[in-house]
């Protein structure tokens, strides 16, 4: 698996947005997420439950811009 030095593997990056998507949902108002396509594309796939490499060709359908409401 890829790693940038010093940052987080891809399964930690992926678990990170779960976490954030977590705390999103559990608000009592709504939310504003500012975020790459990357980080989109990684989110909307663990919603679908998809494998990485579908995450990766959804990010390539973005073209690393969004905007998403889920």
């Amino acid at each position: 698996e890829l790693q940038p030095a010093g940052g987080p593997s891809y399964a930690e990056w992926r678990d990170g947005i779960a976490e954030a998507m977590a705390l999103a949902r559990g608000s009592a108002g709504d939310v504003l997420v500012v975020s790459s396509g990357g980080t989109i594309s990684t989110a909307i796939g663990h919603v679908l439950g998809v494998a990485p490499p579908v995450t990766i060709e959804l990010n390539m359908q973005m073209r690393n811009s969004a905007v998403s409401q889920v």
